[in-house]
């Protein structure tokens, strides 16, 4: 007997594969999307800009980055990534601005490093915590519009450097049998993340008979299911912040290889 009547199943609006192992995703308030891919045998690192809408690819890096560097945030169209000041400390040290569009290289500055951005600027800073200068840079240039003191209450106010307006990341369920979806999984265990939405709920939980960690999306009501995936099928510890929604599209690594998109149910259909 099977559980759930598919009547209104969903499928994956496109898929892209990358390379490597992509190890985050960067959503942008464009059509952008970015990722980061990181060859693990070879320690090198990529970047790459998808049409967030269709998966087209606007560029992919060659892994010509070293092992040590990191995304800082996204201002508009433009991706900030971040060096370290040595590979054993975390301290971030230096800025790369690179074109949403293009991939190229806009402006770099490898002495200061990125505090947090505004719509048009990065304020960076250079010195020791407690002593820093601080510096306000034009995001598309780099070029230094004025610098201060830390402590002087003269910069503008930090906001998120990613666009979390439009996005839903998953909340994380630490008792998921005490959770209303756990009637309509009987087979699933453990930690789960969830996003709950009108009429439909996106879960993301251990299958206890085969162990893979799945994504699936379900009728609230109804218990439904509407779409089933699988995230990895590796051991280890469940992966809570392993998807995201921005609109009414769905976003998850498959893998760590494939990046899908699923459309999702429009309300009331």
């Amino acid at each position: 007997m099977k559980l759930f009547a598919r009547k209104r199943s969903l499928t994956q609006a496109w898929k892209y594969r990358a390379d490597g192992e992509i190890w985050r995703i960067y959503p942008t308030g464009t059509d952008l999307l970015f990722g980061e891919d990181r060859e693990t045998g070879t320690k090198k690192t990529g970047f790459f800009s998808l049409n967030r809408h269709t998966g087209d690819r606007y560029w992919s890096g060659e892994k010509v980055h070293e092992w040590w560097v990191g995304v800082e945030g996204v201002i508009g169209e433009t991706l900030f990534l971040h060096g370290f000041a040595t590979p054993d400390m975390p301290m971030h040290r230096g800025i790369v601005a690179i074109n949403g569009r293009t991939g190229e290289q806009v402006w770099e500055n490898p002495d200061l490093c990125f505090e947090y951005g505004t719509n048009n600027s990065v304020i960076a800073s250079s010195g020791a915590a407690g002593s820093k200068t601080l510096f306000m840079l034009e995001a598309g240039t780099g070029d230094v519009v004025t610098e201060w003191k830390e402590g002087l209450d003269v910069g503008p106010d930090a906001p998120d450097v990613f666009p979390e307006q439009t996005i839903r990341y998953p909340e994380l369920l630490t008792d998921p049998d005490q959770s209303k979806f756990r009637e309509y999984l009987p087979s699933f265990s453990g930690p789960s993340s969830i996003i709950e939405e009108s009429g439909y709920s996106i879960v993301a939980c251990r299958d206890k008979p085969v162990g893979e960690q799945r994504i699936l999306i379900f009728d609230s009501g109804t218990g439904e299911e509407l779409y089933r995936n699988r995230i990895t099928s590796e051991e280890g510890p469940f992966i809570p912040d392993s998807f995201l929604v921005q609109e009414s599209m769905l976003y998850f690594v498959k893998d760590r290889k494939e990046l899908i998109a699923v459309k999702l149910p429009s309300e009331g259909k």
